[in-house]
């Protein structure tokens, strides 16, 4: 399905911004997803979990992310990009920070 195109370059970006990053994390279902597909035998997920917010509006969401081990670091997926996080308030991104730091530390 892949050609091994899009693998060598993340891997090589990963090599370039730390040699032994802590954690590795992936903003955004679709983009989680792809990190799966891209590496099949690396991203291994342990955990996944589901938190209720109430967005701006008052109305309930759910935001889910993923635990587990890109070969030897920590990978956490998150549904929500945070490039556009929308139906987050400040308080709650925070709160679902927390809650991610409470489980990996």
């Amino acid at each position: 399905m892949f050609n091994g195109w899009a693998q060598s370059f993340l891997q090589k970006l990963i090599d370039v911004v730390a040699s032994e990053p802590s954690i590795i994390v992936s903003f955004g279902r679709t983009n989680f997803k792809y990190l799966k597909q891209l590496f099949p035998n690396d991203a291994v997920i342990n955990k996944s979990k589901k938190r209720y917010h109430i967005n701006k509006n008052g109305e309930q969401k759910i935001t889910t992310y993923w635990l587990g081990n890109f070969n030897k670091h920590k990978l956490i997926g998150l549904s929500v990009n945070l490039g556009d996080p929308r139906n987050f308030s400040t308080s709650n991104l925070n709160e679902l920070g927390k809650d991610i730091a409470k489980e990996i530390y």
